[in-house]
Order: structure tokens, then C-alpha cells, then sequence
């Protein structure tokens, strides 16, 4: 079950990009770099500034920034004619692009400070998919799949290599993970992540992991909420401004000062962003 306790209180400010729609975000990294998708393209928010990415490399139709780490290596999806996608690492303004072998789809979510790579991978059909752990210096991948899940996406790692994510049972439903890495490539259980909470009929989906252990996340299906803490700790329900009468609010990182990034769809189904540090 989720235990709800007395964490600081948030305080968001809006994230805007001129002349743009937001679609998606991610982050922040410790610098409060979030990366962002919008109707211009995608690229890096800071302090009100935004900054494309660079041109997709040839043969690539569409660039998705899905993450950034404290050296500013983004990492995100690269989308091709034919409607794959591949992982891609972008380092300055050089494009180095990844598969996952046997897979139709590679998704990062996350860069770590050791420049490891987490993900997902998933079919072209509505199969199941699978979470890895990527290492761009060996260009191998390890599996990051809890026994059962048929759907895994591991988005967030710490400095301690704990990483963070969800997996589904058809039995039990959705349920956020927090697994140390290395663990898993012995074929060991992953440690449960609020074992498996409801609130009400919902469920949890764990998204980015700091190094204090702090998760974040959200409920599912519903999105009524975002979640901030730790199996330790318990946790803090969020709710971005604006997100009140149905709209759902999504938090899917947050870095080493306790800062999240969350968002809320409105009735247009339109990202609003926000940015939440911790009050005193």
C-alpha cells in the first residue's frame, strides 16, 4: 500500500518554450536541464532557454530527447521512414545511434552520470516488452525484465547503479521496481518498489531514481497523481497547478536536489510543464 508522510511541500514554476507545444518531458538532471519534445522539435529547456538538438543524422526522419545527464550527453529515440525507432546518444553535436539485437523498437529513457543507458524495448505489435541496461563503451545491452512482466520500461539510475521503472503482471497489474544493477544479470528477483500499492483500483509507475534513493512517479491508470519518496520514507502525493478536475498529473524525473519534473494534459490534451523543488 502507499504510505503517504510529511515530505517537504513542492513549489513548481511553469516550463514554457516560445511559439511551441510541449509533448513530452524528461528530467532534470542537476542542473535543472530538462529534456523536452515539442511542435518545433526537440531539444534542452534551461532557465527559460530553450536549445534545439541538432539535425537528425541522415536517415533518420524525427529526433525524441528523452533524457540528460550532468554532462550534458542527451540521449532519446530516433524515428525512421518505416516507423522503427532506435536508440540514439548525442554528444556535442555528434549522433551515435543504437539497437537492442532481436528487437524492433530501442527506447532510452535515461543517461546515467557513468553514462549508462536505461530503457525499454518493445515489438511492433502489441506484444511484450522488456527493460535493459545499455553500456555504450562495450555496446552491450543486459536485461532489466522482472520475472512475469510482460510490459517493463526502466527509465531512472542513481549513482549506486539502483535503477528504477515498472513492470505488469497480468495478475497483479502495474508495479514500480527499484532493482540494483548487476543483480538482475544473475538472474536474481528485483526488491520491490512499494512492493505493489493501490490507491483506491490504481497503481504505481516508478520513473526516475536519485541518489538518496528518492523515486518518483505516478498513478496509473488514472495519472491522478504524481509520487515523490521511498520504501523508507513513504510518500508524497503531487499535483502540479492546474491539475484539478480530472486532469492527470505525470512526474517522470527528478535529480539530486530533490527536484521533479512534472506535467499535466488539459482538456486539449496539451503538456503543461512544470519544474517542483522542495521547500525547506
Amino acid at each position: 500500500m502507499l504510505a503517504l508522510l510529511a515530505l517537504a511541500a513542492y513549489v513548481f514554476i511553469p516550463v514554457a518554450v516560445p511559439n511551441a507545444v510541449i509533448t513530452d518531458s524528461f528530467g532534470p538532471n542537476d542542473k535543472g536541464q530538462i529534456a523536452l519534445i515539442t511542435s518545433i522539435g526537440s531539444g534542452i529547456w534551461e532557465n527559460g532557454n530553450f536549445t534545439p538538438l541538432p539535425p537528425p543524422p541522415t536517415g533518420v526522419t524525427q529526433i525524441l530527447a528523452l533524457g540528460i545527464n550532468n554532462a550534458g550527453t542527451v540521449v532519446g529515440g530516433a524515428l525512421f521512414p518505416d516507423g522503427h525507432e532506435e536508440g540514439f546518444i548525442l554528444i556535442g553535436s555528434t549522433y551515435k545511434l543504437f539497437a537492442r539485437p532481436g528487437w524492433d523498437n530501442t527506447e532510452p529513457r535515461f543517461i546515467a552520470s557513468s553514462e549508462l543507458v536505461t530503457g525499454w524495448s518493445f515489438p511492433n505489435d502489441a506484444g511484450p516488452s522488456a527493460g535493459f541496461v545499455y553500456d555504450p563503451a562495450t555496446d552491450k545491452f543486459t536485461d532489466a525484465t522482472p520475472a512475469g512482466s510482460d510490459s517493463t520500461i526502466v527509465q531512472g539510475m542513481n549513482r549506486f547503479g539502483v535503477i528504477s521503472g515498472n513492470g505488469h503482471d497480468p495478475n497483479l497489474g502495474y508495479y514500480g521496481i527499484v532493482w540494483q544493477q548487476g543483480l538482475f544479470a544473475q538472474g536474481k528477483q528485483p526488491v520491490p518498489f512499494l512492493e505493489r500499492f493501490t490507491v483506491g483500483n490504481e497503481e504505481g509507475r516508478a520513473r526516475g531514481i536519485n541518489d538518496a534513493g528518492l523515486v518518483v512517479g505516478y498513478l496509473f491508470p488514472s495519472g491522478k497523481a504524481g509520487f515523490v519518496g521511498s520504501p523508507a520514507l513513504g510518500f508524497r502525493l503531487l499535483h502540479v497547478p492546474g491539475s484539478t478536475g480530472g486532469s492527470s498529473t505525470i512526474c517522470e524525473g527528478i535529480n539530486n536536489l530533490g527536484q521533479v519534473t512534472c506535467a499535466y494534459y488539459n482538456v486539449n490534451f496539451l503538456e503543461q510543464v512544470f519544474l517542483g523543488t522542495p521547500q525547506p
